[in-house]
């Protein structure tokens, strides 16, 4: 299988051929081949004109690769960009443009290639006709449609193509500028990002010098956070022993400040002394110079003479005008009581009861005084006066603290005294039985019961497992009835008043709902009311009646009124009387009494009667 590459695919030759048509007979130089070979044999033939003609074959060698690759261009748009595509090319075609046209000898080949280019540029265009939007596909379209309809028009459409061929050959020089200037700008477009990417690298560089700092920032960061929490430390250390130099100064200067108080007191003392050391200078000096004055004449005593004759008289003995004694110098004699201060006595307080000795002042006891309850006996001792109205005003005597008193010392003492505890044998209980002895010398339960003469059961508790006793509903007892449910056979008989049914008779009035259809419940009382808010279509047979029990059936209007029964049920008999209605007035009521027959199969009515 034959293949070629174009526009970077792979294609079928023969596929490629039969797809675009490319297989129908032409006649080129008079030599019949298929347009695809004519396509090669044309693009040829025009080189090898031109190289002859023009010498310039190595400039449009290029253009044969070109135009055999117009061949694949599904339409013409891709057809101008294939030759967009040869932009080095087709800038050769400038100055050859004019000799171009002058290849006459080769006008056939050209006109038959045309032909060519023309079926095979129309192909594509009729495959994708629904997608012609652009004017150049239409009018590609246009011309595969003609040649497929009418073959005899395909020289028409191959002629046409031609024109065009050269038409596209006129502008590709125009063309080849274009792109020669996109080819510059494309160039300057590459060296400006090659810029770019000097100056991306560089700023990538740069970013990793950056990232690096901002490492050692992080690093230098983390060092600083440690010497903060070192300095945070620091800080808070140094907080508290400013916080001690604090207190030390406060210590220094209250000790300061005492220092200056006793220094002052010390100034006005010696501020005193210094006084009366003045003072005395000036009696001595007074004694001096009274010396003339005195009886022996001047220069009789000197001031030393006066001096040592005070001195002697100071030193001798003479009778106080008042003194006193301590007590250890008393050794005789009669102290009165009123003399004896207030502490030193004693006094016994009686008192009725605690009420009374709180309420006691100290108008009639003192501090050491002893206040006796005598409705307890006990002796208290007075320790506080301001609390003379509670527990801590007193302290309470105890044993021990007593001095002690000898046996001989207390008088009216009984001769003999009944003991504490005894003890005494069961055998010296005269008034008891042998067998209540028993009971008290028995070792342990089991004994007492057999002393007694019981069985097991006298101490068994009540179960209903082995080795309990019975209980009624044991199911070890032959016919007995569980204390909750079951069902009793048989006739029974009661001694006394019989148990009445709740059914049967029960004094609450029951409400019930109205319904069109109204049946009665009196499963647990005796009375049914109802308010009627319709019309009452049946008022059905009762439930839950017993025999001989006695109903009350009560229909009552609403605030509307003017409803009504239209039937009962054939279980109200009422005998020779009509069936009632209700009362048609708001709030007016119907009553209706009826006793229940055997097996509750019918109701005697006994009264009818209506209330406004």
């Amino acid at each position: 299988m034959a293949t070629f590459q174009l526009h970077g695919l792979t294609w079928d030759t023969a596929d490629f051929r039969s797809d675009y048509g490319l297989v129908q007979p032409v006649t080129v130089d008079g030599i019949a081949m298929d347009r695809w070979v004519a396509l090669h044999y044309a693009g040829a033939a025009a080189v090898a004109a031109a190289a002859e003609g023009i010498g310039a074959a190595e400039a449009l060698a290029p253009i044969v690769d070109d135009v055999v690759a117009l061949a694949g261009a599904p339409d013409d748009i891709t057809a101008l960009a294939a030759l967009e595509d040869a932009t080095g090319a087709l800038s050769a075609l400038g100055p050859v443009a004019v000799q171009i046209g002058a290849l006459g000898p080769v006008a056939a080949d050209i006109a038959a290639c045309a032909d060519a280019l023309a079926d095979i540029q129309a192909a594509p265009a009729a495959a994708t006709a629904a997608a012609a939007q652009a004017s150049a596909a239409g009018t590609s379209a246009t011309a595969a449609s003609g040649h497929a309809t009418a073959a005899t028009s395909a020289r028409t459409a191959a002629e046409t193509a031609r024109d065009a061929a050269l038409g596209h050959a006129a502008t590709a020089g125009g063309h080849a500028t274009a792109a020669t200037t996109a080819r510059t700008a494309a160039e300057a477009a590459r060296d400006t990002a090659e810029g770019h990417a000097t100056s991306a690298a560089g700023s990538a560089t740069a970013a990793a010098a950056g990232a690096t700092a901002a490492d050692d920032s992080a690093t230098s960061a983390g060092d600083s956070a440690t010497a903060a929490a070192g300095s945070a430390t620091a800080a808070a250390g140094s907080a508290t022993t400013a916080g001690g130099h604090a207190t030390t100064a406060a210590s220094a200067r209250t000790a300061a400040e005492g220092a200056r108080d006793t220094a002052q007191g010390h100034a006005a003392t010696a501020t005193a002394a210094r006084t009366g050391a003045e003072a005395a200078r000036d009696l001595s000096q007074a004694w001096a110079d009274s010396e003339a004055q005195e009886p022996g004449g001047p220069g009789t005593k000197s001031a030393r003479e006066w001096a040592a004759e005070a001195q002697a008289i100071a030193g001798g003995d003479f009778a106080p005008a008042s003194h006193g004694h301590d007590a250890a110098a008393i050794v005789s004699g009669t102290l009165d009581i009123a003399r004896l201060p207030a502490a030193a006595l004693e006094r016994l307080v009686d008192v009725a009861d605690q009420a009374a000795r709180y309420a006691l002042t100290t108008a009639t006891v003192q501090v050491g005084d002893t206040v006796r309850q005598l409705d307890t006996g006990i002796l208290y001792r007075v320790v506080d006066t301001d609390h003379l109205d509670g527990a801590t005003g007193y302290v309470e005597y105890t044993a021990g603290q007593a001095a002690a008193v000898p046996w001989s010392g207390v008088t009216d003492r009984p001769s003999t005294y009944p003991p504490t505890a005894h003890t005494h044998p069961s055998t010296a209980i005269s008034d008891a039985s042998a067998a209540g002895r028993a009971m008290l010398t028995a070792a342990d339960t089991a004994a007492q019961r057999t002393a007694l003469a019981l069985g097991s059961a006298a101490t068994a508790n009540v179960g209903t497992t082995a080795g309990s006793v019975a209980a009624g509903d044991d199911s070890r007892i032959v016919g007995a009835l569980p204390r909750a449910g079951g069902t009793m056979t048989g006739a029974i008989d009661f001694d006394g008043a019989g148990a009445v049914d709740v059914g049967a008779a029960n004094n609450t009035i029951a409400v019930q709902s109205y319904a069109a259809t109204l049946a009665p419940a009196y499963t647990a009382t005796n009375h049914v009311s109802v308010t009627v808010t319709g019309d009452i279509i049946e008022v059905d047979a009762p439930t839950g009646t017993a025999a001989g029990q006695v109903v009350v059936l009560e229909l009552t209007q609403d605030g509307t009124g003017g409803h009504s029964i239209t039937a009962w049920d054939a279980w109200w008999d009422f005998g020779d009387q009509d069936a009632p209605d209700l009362p048609t007035g708001a709030g007016e009521t119907l009553v209706v009494s009826a006793i229940v027959s055997t097996g509750g199969a019918s109701g005697r009515t006994t009264q009818v009667w209506r209330t406004s």
